[in-house]
Parts: structure tokens; sequence; C-alpha cells
């Protein structure tokens, strides 16, 4: 390996752990599983190597075990005592003396650990090099040690339902509730995000890394991707669990859509010319199994868009106008059920395009907030309000829209006043695609 290539090694067992995350013991234990390590000398003693971005192509891809159950060592009974043994007989109090020695092992190794407390964790932040799962107090339950520093400012932002962070879900069925959460390095503009998957103990199971090498007819774009948000999708009446995930590259437009198993492992993806920052799954056709609704922008069209997915049936890419330079390559069709276009008001045409910036379902309706810009903060929004089949039922503006409207015609970029028959032309400009 070349000279300037060091920086990316690692070497040691605890230098691969430490990268993982885990365990010495643990990342011993992947190497039967496949761990990309090099040995350097014979032997179970040997020295090991390894390449940092051959560990994280790995886990990222592979089915990882859980790491082992520690094993604690008690002392072994004299072989020569009966187990019918009482007192007074020959070997009983070697006997007793192991007993009662391994009680109180047993009671010290109690005493310095930390109880595991009765409280399922519903907060998580970072501190440090850890995730700390806390409970309603905001009290530690337990934390994870990860392989770099978390950006702490991730979970301290607003909580969208349809810009999922974390979630405590019991996604195995057998051992309590799980930590699904988007895990920000703090050099995630280099390292990229990951979906993460740790047990109710703290202890991580498995990570998916976001995105791959894609390009469009003008750039090949890097596997650099950031997190959107991510949903747990029962199947067939729960029966089967799938969690779907959305991501959009570091710099650009490219966004993947991942519909993974309960282990990590990549199932199907789904790719989008333009930002889709947010997910929910919701069965629109009542036929059991939720469909994926997804928002945010398709730039070649320069629309805020909705893009509805069956995540059985998921793969290519969005179909972008003919010539368009956005168009993704080296995928086929996608596979959409429906997709929906919202028109662009005047406020929105002097910006690159409009986008959702929220999705709220309540029993009978989905209500689309459109921001007339790119800037998902801009005060000023268009509210589209549709049924389950994606009908438009109406518009309402925010209460910023006609300021906005008379902000732009004193700098000469408007040359007509605000009227609510502007609002009215929208409807007929509302497109839906099947």
């Amino acid at each position: 390996m070349a000279a300037g290539d060091r920086q990316h090694e690692l070497a040691g067992w605890k230098a691969i752990a430490d990268h993982l995350g885990v365990s010495i013991r643990t990342a011993q234990n992947y190497e039967k599983h496949g761990l990309p390590v090099r040995r350097l000398s014979a032997g179970p003693n040997g020295r090991v190597l390894a390449v940092k971005a051959e560990l994280d192509e790995w886990w990222s891809r592979r089915d990882v075990p859980p790491p082992e159950t520690p094993v604690l060592d008690l002392p072994v009974p004299d072989p020569h005592v009966h187990s019918g043994a009482i007192l007074g007989r020959p070997g009983v109090w070697r006997y007793a003396r192991w007993l009662l020695g391994g009680l109180a092992a047993g009671a010290l190794l109690l005493s310095v650990l930390p109880l595991g407390r009765n409280v399922e964790p519903i907060g998580l932040k970072g501190d440090g090099e850890y995730l700390v799962a806390t409970d309603g107090q905001g009290k530690e339950v337990w934390k994870a040690k990860m392989p770099w520093r978390p950006d702490p400012s991730v979970y301290r932002l607003p909580k969208l339902a349809s810009q999922r962070r974390f979630q405590f879900i019991d996604i195995s069925g057998d051992q309590g509730p799980e930590l699904l959460a988007q895990y920000v390095p703090e050099d995630y503009n280099t390292r990229g995000q990951y979906l993460y998957c740790i047990g109710p103990k703290g202890v991580p199971l498995w990570r998916y890394k976001f995105g791959r090498d894609v390009a469009d007819s003008r750039t090949t774009f890097s596997s650099v991707f950031w997190a959107n948000s991510f949903e747990v999708v029962n199947l067939k009446g729960g029966a089967e669990r799938r969690i779907a995930v959305a991501a959009t590259h570091s710099l650009s437009h490219p966004s993947q859509v991942s519909i993974l198993d309960t282990q990590g492992r990549l199932l199907r993806e789904y790719w989008h010319s333009g930002h889709l920052r947010h997910l929910l799954a919701q069965d629109l056709d009542g036929d059991s199994e939720p469909e994926l609704i997804l928002g945010g922008a398709n730039i070649g069209r320069h629309l805020a868009t909705l893009v509805i997915l069956d995540s059985r049936n998921l793969g290519g890419a969005s179909s972008q106008p003919v010539g368009d330079p956005y168009t993704l390559k080296g995928f086929g069709k996608g596979t959409e059920k429906t997709v929906v276009f919202f028109p662009r008001s005047c406020l929105g045409l002097h910006e690159d395009f409009d986008i959702v910036s929220q999705i709220r379902i309540t029993a009978n309706r989905i209500s689309v907030i459109v921001r007339q810009g790119v800037d998902e903060r801009a005060p000023y929004f268009l509210i589209f309000e549709l049924n389950w089949q994606l009908e438009l039922i109406g518009i309402v503006q925010s209460d910023t829209y006609a300021a906005r409207h008379r902000e732009l015609e004193a700098q000469g970029l408007l040359k007509h006043s605000f009227s609510l028959a502007e609002i009215d032309r929208l409807r007929g400009e509302y497109r839906v695609i099947h």
C-alpha cells in the first residue's frame, strides 16, 4: 500500500474494534463472517491490519451478526467433590468455599455493573463518543460507543413525522425495543451518514450507509449522502417488516430510497432526480399494505412533488423530461404508483424550484406544505389539501404569502397585484400521474 494511504489503515484488533464500535472479542468473531482483515503473522495472536474503507463497506452491506453475550468466568468446582456430598463428608468444605466464593463474585459483579432499569427509552442525544438513550426525565437508560463522534445537534432538531431521526421499536420481535437512528458523524461531509440499529442494552447490531456512486449526463456523484427520514413498514398484516430509508446527496440532487430487511440488508432501491426530504407510510388504497409517500422536488421539472411507491415492488429511477441533464444514468423505468406535481405560483417562479417542506396525514386528508422556493424555512408557502385518492380539495396560502407578493412587487419582480384568483388558477395546474 502506498505511503499516502497509511492514514486509512488500522493496525491491531483494538483499533479495528474501536472503528466498528464493538469489543475486541466481537471484532475477532466477525472475522469468521468475512471481516476484511489482513494477517501479518500466523497464529491466533498474530498481528492484523485492516483498511477503514473496506471495513465500512463490509459493515454496510453484510448481514452482521450481533456481538456475542460476554461470558462470565466463574471458579470451576473441584472434580473430586461428588455432587451428592453433604456437610461433614470429605471435600465438602472445598465445595462450600467454591460456592460461597462464586456467590461473592457474583455479588461483586452486580455491584460494579450498571443494573438494567426497567424503563423504556424515549429520547436520544449525542455525548462525546456515545449515543445515549434517555427516559422521560432525560436520564440515561443506556449508551452505545460509536466509531466516530456523533453530531449532537441532529437529535435536537424539530420533530416532524415525515422526517424521522430515530425510533425505539422492536423490529426483531424477541428482545425488546431496538433503536433505529440516523447516525451523523461530526465529519459527515466527507464520511457520509448511516442508519444504525442498536440493541436494547446499547450494543450496535448493524449499520447501513446511505447512497453510492451515481451519475447524470453532467456529473458523477460520490457516495456521500445525507439522511432524510426512515419508516418501519409492516407488511402481510405485520408478519413481515421492512425498513424504508430516504437519503439525498450531500452536494447535489440525487435521492435514494432504500428498502432494507430487519438485519440492515439492502433489498431494493429507487432513485430520484431531486431532493426527497420527507417520508411517510400509509395504506392509501385500502389493500392493507402501506404505500410509501415521499415529498420533495423534481429538479428537472422545477416542481414540488409527491412520489407514491410500493415497498414490495420498488426500483428504477424517476422519469425526467426528454433531454433533461439531471436524468440519472444506468437505471430502468421507475416503479412509481403515482406522482403528483404541484403548480408553481408567481412567487416560486423567481426561485430555482419549489419543494415540499412537510406532509401531514389525518383520517381523511393529506396536507402538503409547499414552500415557494428552495429554502424550507421560508415563511411563505401554500398548503395543498388532498384526499387519500390524491384529488385536490383546496389550496390555502400562508399569512405571509400576500406580504411576500407585495415585497416582490415593490422590487419590480412582479408586475401585478395579488388576488385570490391567482390561487384559484393553480387548481387547474395541479397534476396527478398514475
